[in-house]
Order: C-alpha cells, then sequence, then structure tokens
C-alpha cells in the first residue's frame, strides 16, 4: 500500500512560468516509489497560464483547488493597489491571506485522510507558514521543506527596501520553519551552503537539483538543422537585480560594430 504525501504547491498546473515544473514532476514521479501524492493548491485563472502542463498531472491525481484570493489578479486599475498591498503590506507574501483562509481547511483534511508526509515548497513562503501552522497542531507528522529560491538572503527581497522591522519578521519566520521541518531541501548546493551558514540543519539537509524528464526529449530529433538565426532564448523572471540591460548593450555594439548581423540573430525572452 502506498504512503501518502500532501504536496502543498501554490503554483501549480495550469499556472505557467519556472515554478511550477518541480512540483508537477515530483507529482508524477513520486508513484513510481510507492508514494500517493495529493495536491494542495490555488485556482489559476489569470497571469501565466500553459495549458500544455495538465498532460504532466497523472489523471488518477488528486489535486485539491481553493480561491487563490490574489490582489495581483483584481481589474484594472485595482490590480495596481493590489501589488502595493501584496508586496508592501502582505508578510511574507502577497498569498498571506491564502494562508490564512486555507490552514484550517488544510489541517482537517490532513487529520481526516492518514497522510504519512506533508510537503511544502516556495516560492511563496506562505506554503511553508501552511506547513508550519499543520506541524505545530501535529507535530507527529513528519514534515519536508523544499526552497526552489532562498528567502531573507534572496536577492530579489534584499533590493525590496523592507524596513528592519519587517526583516526581522521575515527572519524569525524563516527560523521557525528551518527548525520546525523534519527534512529541508534546497534545488542548488549553493543555496544550501547558504542556509548553513544561518542554521544547524546539516543532519536533515539534502540538496535535489532540477533535473529534466526523458519523457519530454523522447520525440525530439537529433538530426542537426542549420538555423537561418542564432537563437538564444532565457526562460524564467526577470525581477529584482535581474536585468538583460548589459547583455542587450553588448549585443546593440556588436550590431554597431558590424561584427554581427541583426537578421542574423534572435533573441527571446519567455516568462514575466
Amino acid at each position: 500500500m502506498k504512503r501518502k504525501v500532501l504536496m502543498v504547491a501554490n503554483q501549480f498546473p495550469p499556472m505557467g512560468g519556472s515554478g511550477v515544473q518541480r512540483s508537477v514532476k515530483f507529482a508524477k514521479y513520486l508513484p513510481e516509489f510507492e508514494w500517493e501524492p495529493i495536491v494542495f493548491t490555488r485556482e489559476s485563472n489569470k497571469g501565466l497560464i500553459d495549458e500544455s502542463l495538465l498532460q504532466d498531472i497523472p489523471k488518477d491525481l488528486k489535486v485539491i483547488r481553493t480561491k487563490s484570493y490574489d490582489l495581483n489578479e483584481l481589474g484594472k486599475p485595482f490590480n495596481l493597489v493590489g501589488k502595493f498591498i501584496s508586496r508592501k503590506i502582505l508578510i511574507p507574501d502577497g498569498d498571506k491571506i491564502w494562508y490564512e483562509k486555507n490552514k484550517d481547511i488544510l489541517l482537517e483534511y490532513i487529520q481526516e485522510n492518514d497522510i504519512d508526509v506533508l510537503y511544502t515548497t516556495s516560492y511563496p513562503y506562505s506554503d511553508h507558514l501552511l506547513g508550519l501552522y499543520v506541524k505545530k497542531h501535529m507535530p507527529d507528522l513528519k514534515w519536508v521543506v523544499d526552497f526552489r529560491d532562498e528567502w531573507c538572503n534572496n536577492p530579489y527581497i534584499l533590493d525590496m527596501g523592507y524596513s528592519k522591522r519587517r526583516m526581522e519578521k521575515e527572519r524569525r519566520m524563516e527560523r521557525e520553519v528551518v527548525d520546525n521541518c523534519d527534512y529541508f531541501i534546497t534545488n542548488t548546493p549553493l543555496m544550501l551552503k547558504n542556509f548553513l551558514k544561518d542554521y544547524n540543519i546539516e543532519d536533515k539537509s539534502y540538496v535535489i537539483p532540477n533535473g529534466y524528464d526523458e519523457e519530454d526529449f523522447c520525440d525530439l530529433s537529433k538530426d542537426y538543422v542549420k538555423k537561418d538565426k542564432l537563437i538564444i532564448t532565457y526562460s524564467g523572471s526577470m525581477y529584482g537585480r535581474r536585468k538583460p540591460d548589459y547583455f542587450l548593450q553588448a549585443v546593440n555594439e556588436l550590431i554597431n560594430e558590424q561584427k554581427i548581423d541583426k537578421d542574423d540573430i534572435l533573441i527571446r525572452f519567455i516568462g514575466n
């Protein structure tokens, strides 16, 4: 009989973007290791939508979708107010309302359905607050936290110019999550190294890097086809100090110096 793992993943298909791949692939392949995943997520009505990712969701996967309460999805012009509240007022992120509205729903579901392991993944960090809430009520339940990006040491967070008081509050949240989880996962060795500077988690921390799904490439032709253009693709989000300015400036200079022809290059940005 398979053990049950409840996965709290706010970002999940049909939501698109770079944040959903890891969770949907875990859900796809966990059954091969005698685990039955159940996903607790939010409705995805606006923003980045990628229907093709639904093909990765097993037909028998139970997905619990709740109202998103996402202020970023308000209609114009209220969306500007919503973005301000999400970024500047709600702590630790805009999904704090989703956390507040669903913490007891999640706890009740786990208590009634013989869940063996709780798994939470960030971003958003409110996912981990849901895990912490459950852990405090069910201390014997094993809790796995997965960080796809750092929290308080994240350059994006540091560039937001938050007050000292807010950052102290978020660091307390981060510490509670790290101290109370049973297993701590990051997706890069460098990220884990940074966490180890602040927390004594050597005996419960692991790196599971982002990999690839062989099935996504099974029909890919291996024959070399010469392209008319050099294609450079960036897939992911641009935020905080992550900007393409220097790259684009360099390309522009090469074009002006006639070292490359602008008709021979195509640059694509896919994501937010």
